[in-house]
């Protein structure tokens, strides 16, 4: 996996959220491969912060599990797409990705 797999998942998601947002039914993302599985987890992942919130993580103290708006949901996903350009341009193809892999250890 790369950084682009990752700009994709995010920027698809965001696409699809955003238009939900404005009440718009949103256009399938046309992805493949390595990009519709990222993306697949990703919509996962924000289908579980829309209905239910986020988990602790494992050996952390519990922190706010109730779940998000959809409006923080859609500037949560263009932050994330924007820390994937960020990384990307110093750290090459996986930049974003060694990024948050020293983060969540």
């Amino acid at each position: 996996m790369n950084d682009y797999a990752a700009g994709r998942a995010y920027e698809a998601a965001h696409q699809t959220y955003r238009s939900w947002l404005r009440n718009h039914e949103p256009k399938p993302p046309n992805l493949a491969g390595i990009d519709a599985e990222t993306f697949g987890v990703v919509r996962d992942v924000c289908e579980k912060l829309l209905a239910t919130g986020a988990e602790p993580m494992k050996g952390l103290p519990e922190g706010n599990t109730k779940p998000i708006m959809i409006e923080k949901l859609v500037e949560y996903l263009r932050e994330l797409q924007r820390s994937v350009e960020r990384h990307t341009k110093p750290g090459g193809r996986q930049g974003y990705l060694q990024f948050v892999r020293d983060h969540l250890g």
